[in-house]
């Protein structure tokens, strides 16, 4: 596949999923997740109803967190945030100074939230799988197993592995 392609399927895939097909729409919905980041940063994770039934399915994958009750449920939108900024500009949809402006203020909300990279993958999984199981239907039961199980999967790796940016960079 040329770059090209994979340029064109990112976007319909970022249009399919997020209704984001220019510089416009995109700025809309990154300032719509950084602020309601922003609004729940005094949410916190006990708050929410199915947290027990999430961990047990994480745990089913060998990860666990400890002391996870006091986590903002902020770490969803953020790490959605992240992504989005980073995979619009690999799209084009806004440069180098623009995605620098947007990822420094995710970080700094990622910092003052979060005291350390297992309290923001603990509140982007349970966060994730609270969404995740809102999904209904043909598609909803096959994105639900597949998709929760790539993401503790790739949580778990990146807070194990001793090259993992995780375990240099600290919060």
């Amino acid at each position: 596949m040329s770059n090209a392609e994979i340029i064109k399927d990112e976007k319909l895939f970022v249009e399919a999923s997020w209704e984001i097909n220019d510089d416009k729409s995109l700025r809309k919905v990154l300032r719509k997740l950084i602020a309601n980041a922003n609004s729940c940063s005094t949410i916190y994770l006990d708050a929410i109803e199915n947290k027990d039934q999430y961990i047990k399915y994480i745990q089913s994958y060998d990860l666990s967190f400890s002391d996870i009750d006091s986590c903002p449920i902020s770490g969803f939108d953020l790490v959605r945030a992240s992504w989005l900024t980073r995979i619009s500009f690999s799209l084009g949809y806004i440069d180098e100074n623009e995605t620098r402006e947007y990822l420094n203020t995710i970080g700094g909300l990622i910092q003052q939230q979060f005291s350390s990279w297992e309290q923001l993958s603990a509140s982007y999984l349970i966060m994730y799988l609270e969404w995740n199981g809102r999904l209904d239907g043909i598609l909803g039961s096959v994105i639900k197993e597949y998709s929760a199980k790539e993401r503790v999967q790739g949580t778990k790796a990146l807070l194990e592995d001793s090259e993992s940016p995780f375990h240099s960079l600290t919060l």
